[in-house]
């Protein structure tokens, strides 16, 4: 494809139409890489602006996501993956004195890292707990930490599609358990 420089179409409008042939013709997955800036900066004789602007589209089109130093990949608008809005879920008894201090850093921790916390009070009931649990699996959460009340949770954790934690009463911290469910999730993208 050439840009063609007579035409109305914006060059960005021409690039993104570029990237989405590429994305067709080469049957790109979830998360497979899209062609560099310098690539098509040197393929297309355009100005960085111009294929940071194509990009641009794609993310707010949920068909690209940017990673910082990384690159920018496919997001394929019907996995799941897509759908979701970077959520960590955190179940836990809320009454815990511990759970309600460690709540500041666990957000300012995730949200540092692009993720949104979301907060289930199991209020110390184990019905409640088994909602919470389904319902944010249903909002496609990507990782979860449970500060479980029963051991009888587990059978429907190894059920999970999604990684997750069980936290113990007795931690001080969040951050080392959230680091690695942020690991888990990488390693599973």
């Amino acid at each position: 494809m050439k840009i063609q420089e007579d035409s109305l179409i914006p060059k960005y409008h021409q690039i993104k139409d570029f990237l989405l042939s590429y994305i067709r013709e080469n049957h790109l997955r979830e998360g497979d890489p899209l062609p560099s800036e310098s690539s098509l900066i040197k393929e297309y004789q355009v100005s960085r602006n111009t294929i940071r602007l194509a990009f641009d589209l794609l993310v707010k089109e949920g068909l690209a996501e940017k990673q910082q130093g990384k690159g920018t990949f496919y997001r394929d608008p019907g996995s799941r993956k897509a759908k979701s809005t970077r959520l960590i879920a955190l179940i836990a008894p809320l009454d815990l004195l511990s759970v309600r201090d460690a709540l500041p850093a666990m957000e300012e921790f995730l949200y540092k890292r692009g993720y949104t916390l979301l907060i289930g009070n199991s209020s110390e009931d184990i019905r409640k707990e088994q909602t919470l649990l389904e319902r944010f699996v249903n909002q496609n959460i990507e990782g979860l930490i449970i500060q479980p009340l029963s051991r009888d949770q587990n059978s429907f954790l190894q059920t999970l599609s999604v990684p997750f934690i069980l936290q113990e009463e007795t931690v001080q911290s969040y951050t080392e358990p959230l680091g690695k469910l942020l690991d888990m999730i990488e390693l599973k993208r």
